[in-house]
């Protein structure tokens, strides 16, 4: 039974496993449901302005899953993943590792104010409480550009 599978199992047992597995089903190969849902939010920005060299935040982005596809449908410049978690970001950062298109962190500090033209999330609304939305709500509306794109999908 995988880990995945196994309630019962104590959840400090289960998430090294699970990122195991991550690091191992997750390769760079494409993902037809992440790239659909991709294809979505680019088509909708070809619409409001031109896509190229865009700097875009992926807000939760776990092990960068959608970074990719986001660097490539969006004609992005710099990919910014944000995750709270360390052992997603370090993650994303090993599979992105010979790219100099993308940067990760766990807080997105570093990120300049009005610096950013896109931010995509998927689950932002859904995993945090009120005060961590209206937290992370602050800090995206203070690095996007005037007339730059907060793309909030449902996970």
């Amino acid at each position: 039974m995988s880990s995945l599978a196994n309630a019962d199992q104590p959840q400090s047992m289960r998430l090294p496993q699970t990122l195991e597995q991550s690091r191992q089903i997750r390769t760079l190969e494409p993902d037809c449901f992440i790239q659909a849902r991709v294809r979505f939010i680019a088509e909708y920005l070809e619409n409001q302005f031109p896509l190229h060299a865009l700097t875009v935040v992926d807000f939760d982005c776990g092990p960068g899953n959608s970074s990719g596809e986001l660097r490539e449908q969006l004609r992005a410049n710099q990919v910014i993943g944000i995750d709270s978690s360390p052992d997603a970001v370090e993650i994303a950062s090993q599979r992105y590792a010979s790219s100099r298109f993308y940067s990760w962190t766990t807080d997105g500090v570093e990120i300049e104010p009005a610096s950013v033209d896109v931010v995509v999330s998927t689950g932002l609304l859904q995993k945090r409480s009120a005060e961590e939305r209206r937290v992370a709500l602050q800090a995206i509306s203070s690095w996007i550009r005037p007339g730059g794109v907060v793309c909030q999908q449902r996970g």
